[in-house]
C-alpha cells in the first residue's frame, strides 16, 4: 500500500500534498506535517479517522525522522501521540476510539458535510497514473454510488488528482465538523473537555465524575 495524498482542515481552510509533486512518500508526509507543525497550532490536538489501525503506520515512521514522538499504546493500537517539533508540542488521536462508526455514518448522525465518493478499485490498479485524466471510471469501481448518482456524472472528463483531494479535503471537513458538534454536546451536557480524553471509555468515566 503506497499513501499518495495527505489533506488537513483547520476549521477556516482545507490544503492536500500530492504524491506526484513529490520524489516518495516520505517527502510528501514531512513536507505535509512541517505544515501543520507551527506555532499557530501549538497543543492543538490532529485528529485522524482510523489512525490507530490505519494511519499511524505511514505517519509515524516518518514523524520520528524530524520530531519528538512519544507514543500510548493500549492493545496494539496507538491511543494518543505527543509530538514535539521544536519549541511546539501536538497530539494526534484517532477519532474512531471517541466515535466508533464510519465518517459517512457519523456524518449523518450529526448531520454534517458528509463523505463524497471515490473510485478506490480504480487507483489500485498499478497501470493507472495518479495524474490520470480521461473518461470517468466504470460504475463497479466506485464506493457506496448509486446508478443514479453515477448517470449524473460527466463521463468524458475525469481529473484523479482534482477528485482524490477533493474526497480527501471533505473527509477532512466532515471530520471536523463532527467532532466540534461532538464537543459542544460533551461540553454542554457534562461540563467536559473532550480533548482531554482520546478514547470513548476515558471520556466517559470522565463524564460520571463530573456527575458525581
Amino acid at each position: 500500500m503506497l499513501p499518495y495524498c495527505i489533506s488537513f482542515y483547520d476549521g477556516k481552510k482545507a490544503w492536500s500534498y500530492y504524491l506526484t509533486d513529490f520524489n516518495n512518500t516520505g517527502e510528501m508526509i514531512i513536507t505535509a506535517f512541517k505544515s501543520v507543525f507551527k506555532r499557530k497550532y501549538n497543543r492543538h490536538v490532529i485528529y485522524a479517522h482510523n489512525f490507530a489501525g490505519f494511519d499511524s503506520i505511514f505517519i509515524l515512521k516518518e514523524l520520528i525522522k524530524f520530531t519528538e514522538v512519544k507514543p500510548l499504546v493500549k492493545d496494539g493500537k496507538f491511543i494518543d501521540v505527543s509530538i514535539k517539533y521544536k519549541d511546539y508540542n501536538f497530539r494526534i488521536r484517532d477519532s474512531f476510539l471517541l466515535l466508533p462508526s464510519s465518517l459517512r455514518s457519523l456524518a449523518k448522525s450529526f448531520n454534517v458535510t458528509n463523505k463524497s465518493h471515490f473510485p478506490f478499485e480504480f487507483v489500485n490498479n498499478e497501470d493507472i497514473s495518479l495524474d490520470y485524466k480521461g473518461p470517468i471510471p466504470d460504475f463497479y469501481l466506485w464506493n457506496s454510488l448509486t446508478q443514479e448518482e453515477y448517470s449524473s456524472m460527466d463521463k468524458n472528463s475525469w481529473d484523479l488528482r482534482k477528485e482524490t483531494i477533493k474526497y480527501c479535503e471533505i473527509d477532512c471537513i466532515s471530520l471536523h465538523e463532527i467532532m466540534k458538534s461532538f464537543g459542544k454536546m460533551i461540553n454542554n451536557r457534562w461540563k467536559v473537555n473532550l480533548h482531554k480524553y482520546p478514547t470513548l471509555p476515558s471520556l466517559t468515566f470522565a463524564s460520571i465524575e463530573s456527575i458525581i
